[in-house]
């Protein structure tokens, strides 16, 4: 696919939210946007977004994954989803901010969220990547 076809995810999510620029938990925002996103930035993997029985679902490759929480996580787990990590998208804003234009609240949050992120490296579930991406190991 031409690399101009496929719009980046951050970019779509961006159109919908405001924020200052600083990552926000998938938890925080509605299944419905997170998984249309995926579909609009995904068309040859994601088949199909649909809420069923009150759940939001998504079909990747031949799986379907439940919105458990800010998680997308297979059938099987989507009611242990207090065991992972929420996806985190980072909303860029339209210009680069100066790093001095910063207020103190701001670089709090920014050390925050970096700590949180590398303590938490490894606890978000991976399959949904897998769906997207085919390996999710670095062997793979």
């Amino acid at each position: 696919m031409p690399c101009g076809v496929r719009r980046p995810l951050i970019l779509f999510v961006f159109l919908f939210i405001q924020t200052a620029g600083l990552g926000i938990f998938a938890q925080d925002l509605p299944g419905e946007l997170v998984l249309k996103s995926y579909q609009y930035t995904y068309p040859d993997k994601v088949i199909g977004v649909a809420n069923t029985g009150g759940d939001w679902t998504i079909l990747a490759g031949d799986e379907v994954f439940y919105w458990a929480e800010g998680r997308l996580l297979p059938a099987a787990l989507r009611d242990n989803w207090r065991s992972y990590r929420p996806h985190n998208f980072t909303v860029y804003p339209r210009t680069v901010p100066s790093p001095e234009s910063y207020t103190p609240e701001q670089i709090a949050a920014i050390r925050r969220e970096a700590g949180v992120a590398a303590q938490n490296r490894e606890d978000q579930h991976r399959s949904f990547q897998g769906a997207l991406y085919g390996g999710v190991t670095r062997q793979a």
